[in-house]
């Protein structure tokens, strides 16, 4: 009985430090884009990061936009949110 609370109890610690991972958000102004690179403004500092088939970019109504599309919607001086999750970009949503 001991043990399966034990156990019960690390597994929790476990799943919440999992569900931590670290994803961040960071507010930047979109400075170019092109195929597969977009140059971003974060403060004061310009920051390039590389899409690969997993980044998902999301609208203002939050509808992900097909990579067809994205020179359309990543276009100079754009808004935008940065999700990035263990230093690898996985989403971008318009602001």
């Amino acid at each position: 009985m001991l043990r399966a609370i034990v156990c019960a109890v690390l597994m929790v610690g476990l799943l919440a430090g999992v569900s931590l991972a670290a994803e961040t958000k960071t507010n930047a102004v979109v400075v170019k884009f092109e195929k597969d690179t977009l140059t971003v403004k974060v403060g004061d500092k310009e920051k390039t990061v590389k899409f690969d088939k997993k980044t998902h970019v999301h609208d203002q109504k939050d509808n992900e936009v097909k990579a067809e599309d994205f020179a359309k919607v990543l276009i100079k001086d754009a808004k935008i949110e940065l999700v990035e999750e263990d230093g690898k970009l996985i989403e971008i949503n318009l602001k």
